[in-house]
């Protein structure tokens, strides 16, 4: 091994210990808000903590990439299909627990609570993915310096 893939090598363990802390937090504060909820028949805080704890995570793990390629001096743009296509609407399933706050029709309601029924995960695998790919789609090319 050389040095840099000793480097690369501490700064991806770093990382992945990182992110194993922030699972093992994320998962504390969701328990303590199922306790809350229990107690204070109050849902708001647990539908919020398990929309945007995933959106947070996919957030976590591509930013690094995303600062490299920005270090790098590359130029961002946006790859559109994938933004639209798989981007937009896994955000929209991942925000769509807040449709049973809102005061929507109840058919949506009752569409939601099907979808979310199965412990957030449907919902939570849509955050992570939809943050993740949103922040991919920004698509970096090279800029040429021209002399």
């Amino acid at each position: 091994m050389g040095g840099d893939s000793i480097k690369r090598f501490i700064r991806y363990f770093i990382w992945t210990l990182v992110i194993i802390l922030l699972l093992y937090l994320g998962t504390e504060i969701q328990l303590r808000l199922i306790d809350y909820q229990a107690q204070y028949f109050n849902a708001v805080p647990l539908i919020t903590f398990n929309v945007f704890f995933p959106i947070f995570m996919g957030i976590i793990i591509r930013l690094p990439q995303l600062l490299s390629e920005k270090i790098h001096k590359k130029q961002l743009q946006v790859d559109w299909v994938k933004l639209s296509v798989i981007g937009i609407p896994s955000l929209c399933v991942a925000l769509s627990p807040f449709l049973i706050l809102l005061n929507t029709p109840l058919f949506i309601r009752l569409f939601v609570i099907q979808l979310i029924s199965s412990d957030f995960s449907l919902t939570s695998l849509a955050g992570f993915i939809s943050v993740y790919l949103i922040l991919d789609s920004l698509k970096v090319n090279l800029i040429l310096n021209k002399v």
